[in-house]
């Protein structure tokens, strides 16, 4: 066995430790939970640049579980973007920063180091070396800001909220109320032509938006508009999937990328199969009735 795979053997049998400890269960229980535990983080190989990890009925690599990611991107958000007329926003933008997160968290960890089971993974840090090379200094700039608007509040409530902020001009510092702007389209009409070969093919858009030539005068992307730093949900969208490319394609050849993969990775499944643990019982006797598996008898009670 590699010092490689015994590490990572080491980190899953204290993780699992942790797990049951945080749920008091011993005897029977344990032994149950235990093992299906250490069936869920098996790994099949860690002798290569890539461990071969278990993810629901399959084994993967980093490389196919990123792979995965990008096909559920196109099949489930960019298909939309080609038949909703409304462009939808704030739902863009919503699912891109769901994406986003997890995979800070898969990168960095939990953020503030917190437990797994909170969801939360380190977005700040992945901002910090965000989107195409122009666009780098903007988003590390205005990461707290893109952050608490269009991460926090879309997904925790709904819509973007006016954020009370400090503002500095002419030498002096003042506090102002600062609003938000979603833009869903192209800078101007001449853009228009540009906009449509993004949505025409999914691997031509992802390529064409890393072009600073394609983008100059097109797209608003990531700006100062009107005192308002204005996002482009578009753009973060395609940043979003290329970053998860650049991701995929590092993993190739840091083998240390790959350990902290294995191990977020294994962490978040870990914490996420005990979720309803001591909070859910499904009772069989009372849902009886509803077992899909028997044949359903017919209602004496009429409905009038």
């Amino acid at each position: 066995m590699s010092i490689w795979k015994n590490k990572l053997q080491q980190f899953i049998n204290e993780q699992i430790d942790k797990e049951i400890r945080n749920r008091s269960l011993s005897g029977e229980n344990e032994k149950i939970v235990r093992e299906y535990l250490q069936n869920l983080a098996e790994i099949k190989d860690a002798n290569n640049t890539e461990p071969i990890l278990k993810y629901l009925s399959k084994s993967i690599t980093p490389r196919e579980h990123l792979q995965d990611l990008l096909n559920q991107l196109k099949s489930e958000i960019y298909s939309l973007l080609r038949v909703v007329e409304s462009k939808a926003a704030f739902n863009l933008l919503r699912s891109t920063f769901c994406y986003l997160d997890y995979i800070a968290l898969l990168r960095f960890g939990p953020k503030n180091n917190n437990n797994y089971g909170k969801g939360a993974g380190n977005l700040e840090e992945l901002l910090d070396d965000f989107g195409p090379e122009d666009m780098k200094e903007r988003y590390r700039k205005y990461k707290d800001y893109l952050v608490q608007i269009y991460r926090h509040d879309l997904v925790h409530l709904i819509s973007p909220r006016l954020k009370v902020m400090k503002v500095k001009e002419n030498g002096g510092e003042r506090i102002e109320t600062i609003g938000f702007k979603i833009i869903a389209d192209t800078c101007n009409d001449k853009g228009k032509e540009k906009k449509a070969n993004i949505l025409q093919d999914f691997e031509q858009a992802c390529s064409l938006m890393r072009s600073v030539q394609f983008r100059k005068n097109t797209f608003f992307h990531l700006r100062f508009d009107q005192n308002i730093p204005t996002i482009n949900s578009l753009s973060m969208f395609f940043d979003t999937a290329n970053y998860i490319k650049d991701y995929q394609s590092s993993l190739t050849k840091e083998v240390e990328l790959n350990k902290r993969f294995a191990e977020h990775f294994i962490a978040i499944n870990l914490s996420s199969a005990l979720k309803l643990l001591n909070r859910q019982t499904i009772n069989l006797l009372e849902n009886k009735q509803i077992n899909t598996n028997e044949k359903q008898k017919p209602s004496k009670n009429k409905i009038l």
